[in-house]
């Protein structure tokens, strides 16, 4: 899934991220592409909504408007 974060933030949030134990890259200017540990996703997986509430979390600390832009999963199992 991406993630879109104020460009000067993306440093942080992958280290944030990375910290919950996922895989994040940053794709493109302002964008993360974020993976769960080990790989791919199970069918019926709470990897994206967990990741969305995580990011609430982020957002509410951070102030700021980390958002998810695409996924490649359903947000509910």
């Amino acid at each position: 899934m991406k993630v879109s974060a104020a460009p000067h933030r993306v440093d942080d949030l992958l280290r944030f991220l990375r910290r919950l134990g996922h895989e994040a890259e940053a794709a493109e200017d302002g964008v993360v592409e974020v993976g769960p540990s080990g790989g791919a996703v199970d069918p019926g997986s709470v990897f994206p909504l967990a990741v969305s509430l995580q990011l609430r979390v982020w957002n509410l600390v951070n102030e700021t408007d980390a958002r998810v832009v695409e996924v490649t999963e359903p947000l509910e199992p």
